[in-house]
């Protein structure tokens, strides 16, 4: 695989999955999400299932922005390691960050499931270790 392609890795292996028409009249909505990708997706499955008629745009097809370019691995680990997380916002509030985004794996995993995804959804073990084992001589 050419990891260093200038072309959204989804995109040339599945291509455009559904194609959705444009809106092409006013509509009424409480929620108006603008961007279908990942995060835009998400959000307009939490504010349906929560009971408000959303509408979700997009100038391009669905998910073929950022999203269609991403490795679509997901970390529960934020950008801060959590020493330094604890040092500007304390231990509570850092554990707190840190578990929420831990929890947000699961959840999705749930999700998948619920709505019957066929996205390849697989949760993987979180840890690698590497290092050097060094012999002892006795």
């Amino acid at each position: 695989m050419d990891v260093r392609s200038n072309e959204p890795f989804w995109l040339v292996k599945n291509g455009i999955m559904h194609s959705y028409p444009s809106l092409r009249a006013d509509a009424n909505c409480e929620v108006l999400i603008v961007g279908g990708g990942i995060t835009g997706a998400l959000m307009a499955h939490a504010c349906i299932a929560k009971g408000y008629k959303t509408i979700l745009i997009d100038k391009r097809e669905i998910a073929n922005g950022s999203t269609s370019a991403t490795t679509s691995m997901l970390q529960y680990e934020i950008d801060v390691p959590l020493y330094k997380l604890k040092e500007l916002i304390g231990e509570h509030g850092a554990i707190a960050s840190y578990l929420a985004c831990r929890d947000s794996i699961y959840k999705l995993e749930n999700l998948v499931k619920e709505i019957d995804s066929s996205c390849g959804f697989e949760k993987r073990n979180p840890f690698i270790l590497q290092g050097k084992v060094r012999m002892l001589n006795g």
